[in-house]
C-alpha cells in the first residue's frame, strides 16, 4: 500500500439546527481513473474523507477526500480450501 496522500476532492460541513450535519463535496474524477479497481465482478475505489485540522480553508471548505489506496485481495472459495486441509 502505497502512504502518499492522493487528495481529489474537498466539502463544505452543513450543520442542522437540531444537530445533525452532512458534508456536500466534489470530487475530481480525473484523478480517481488511476485507481479503480475490481472486486468480485464489480467496479469499486476506495476514498476517505476527513476535517481539515485548521477548520475551513480560503475557499470555505471545512473537509477534504483522498484516494484510500488499499486494495483487497481477490476472494478464493474458501470452502474448497477448508475440505483440502483436513487430514482425512
Amino acid at each position: 500500500m502505497n502512504n502518499e496522500n492522493i487528495y481529489c476532492g474537498s466539502g463544505t460541513e452543513k450543520v442542522f439546527d437540531e444537530g445533525r450535519s452532512l458534508v456536500n463535496f466534489t470530487i475530481d474524477l480525473a484523478k480517481l481513473k488511476d485507481h479503480v479497481y475490481e472486486y468480485n465482478g464489480k467496479k469499486y475505489i476506495n476514498l476517505t474523507m476527513g476535517a481539515n485540522r485548521d477548520g475551513a480553508n480560503e475557499y470555505g471548505k471545512t473537509h477534504y477526500v483522498k484516494i484510500n489506496t488499499f486494495k483487497p485481495e481477490p476472494q478464493n472459495n474458501s470452502k474448497e480450501k477448508k475440505e483440502e486441509a483436513l487430514p482425512f
